[in-house]
């Protein structure tokens, strides 16, 4: 019987750092998609607090979540986009790695 054990070594470290990459991107995707939903809810907390007409509040939020915010009037209609940058481990993806999300509300006047 012949011993294996060298080619499974060869075999394992040949495989590790695809299984490495693998785990990487599986993280920064996993890391975006919970920052995007994070996101998604901030933009609703902030969209109530706009409604509400509490400005200052909001300011204090994005800046305590270290958000970029944006709005954008067009007669009646007001476009709040919110913007977050999430810092990436892998190199395949963008680093950093940008979330954006809006909202379009009608403003009663």
């Amino acid at each position: 019987m012949k011993n294996n054990k060298g080619q499974a070594l060869v075999e394992f470290i040949a495989i590790l750092p695809i299984f490495l990459l693998l785990i990487v991107i599986l993280y920064d995707i996993a890391n975006i998609f919970y920052n995007k939903t994070n996101v998604l809810n901030d933009l609703s907390l902030i969209k109530d607090l706009y409604q509400q007409k509490d400005m200052k509040e909001i300011n204090e939020y994005i800046t305590l979540k270290d958000y970029e915010i944006e709005y954008k009037t067009n007669n009646n209609l007001v476009t709040i986009k919110l913007k977050k940058e999430i810092e990436t481990i892998g190199s395949i993806l963008e680093n950093p790695f940008v979330i954006e999300e809006e909202i379009t509300l009608v403003e009663e006047g």
